[in-house]
């Protein structure tokens, strides 16, 4: 999670990295992996121009950040509502079948 504005090309670029290292480790070990990009409202931003490079790069993302988030007012935390919703949003998005 940022809580700043914006990360410099350094810091993004970790990013991006650290994300792509995640999702080989997980294919080397027969697993899965899914970059999840949360709901702005939830207090989760990822940088723009992440999301790009990752998809070309072949890591499987679902970007909800566009969703509305239906959280708690004093601590930022989900509903439990909207962990429904973030589930039917993700059962509903076909990224599982991606990761097969």
């Amino acid at each position: 999670v940022y809580k700043r504005q914006g990360l410099d090309a350094k810091e993004a670029e970790l990013t991006r990295a650290l994300i792509q290292a995640m999702d080989e480790l997980a294919r080397s070990r027969g697993s899965a992996f899914a970059l999840v990009v949360l709901p702005q409202g939830s207090g989760a931003r990822l940088p723009a121009g992440i999301l790009e490079p990752l998809n070309e790069a072949g890591v499987v993302t679902l970007d909800l950040s566009g969703k509305e988030a239906d959280v708690f007012p004093r601590d930022r935390h989900p509903t439990p509502e909207f962990h429904a919703q973030l589930a039917a949003w993700i059962a509903g998005s076909g990224v599982s079948d991606l990761l097969r």
